[in-house]
């Protein structure tokens, strides 16, 4: 008997012997089968439960992590490079809120700005205590929902200076020398500092500051 003889005899009988096979142990294999699907299930679900927590460790860190003064330096500075790299997207994410009203010039694509240098962007320590105590119990404030304690945790000011030329057929801003204050707010000490609106002109003020 050559070997492909005897394979194809041996593979036969095997199919034999499975069609043969007691009830028990046909049962038995179908029910391993089941545990095996059971345990791929089990594996399965242990796999997505421990890529969520890891989800939610990464989330609770950084909405855990307070947003400092500093942060809302670099607010500013972000929203100053964005003007000065026409960058809509990114100017737009650092405000507060988008106003039509206030922001009724620009365009997403096209913030008209032909240059721009910065030049000072700082804290003012000063400015900031007389904003929070300018707008505590004020109407203004009442009208945000903002108590006293929101905005002596919530509201700080940052002063910036830069200069900057404007396309003037397409806004009416003023060329040369801004130097203002940035007002900036947060939802809470766990949230990124965002700007709320501008002082205009502080030159004034800032040579006591």
């Amino acid at each position: 008997m050559d070997s492909t003889e005897f394979r194809t005899q041996h593979h036969i009988l095997y199919f034999w012997r499975k069609q043969e096979m007691p009830r028990c142990f046909q049962t038995y294999f179908r029910l391993n089968d089941s545990k095996h699907k059971i345990i791929l299930l089990v594996l399965t679900a242990a796999v997505l439960i421990a890529a969520g927590l890891a989800g939610f460790r990464i989330w609770s860190i950084q909405n855990c992590v307070k947003s400092t003064d500093q942060d809302a330096v670099k607010v500013v500075k972000t929203y100053l490079t964005a003007l000065k790299n026409n960058d809509y997207n990114t100017w737009k994410s650092c405000l507060w809120q988008f106003d039509e009203k206030n922001h009724g010039y620009e365009r997403k694509g096209d913030l008209a700005v032909q240059s721009l240098s910065i030049e000072t962007v700082r804290l003012s320590a000063q400015e900031t205590q007389r904003i929070r105590k300018q707008y505590g119990d004020s109407e203004l404030a009442k009208s945000h929902g903002w108590t006293n304690d929101f905005i002596n945790n919530n509201l700080i000011a940052v002063y910036e200076h830069y200069s900057a030329k404007y396309d003037h057929t397409k806004v009416s801003y003023t060329d040369g020398d801004i130097k203002e204050y940035v007002y900036l707010v947060r939802r809470s000490q766990y949230s990124p500092w965002l700007i709320w609106t501008f002082s205009g002109e502080a030159s004034g003020i800032e040579k006591n500051d």
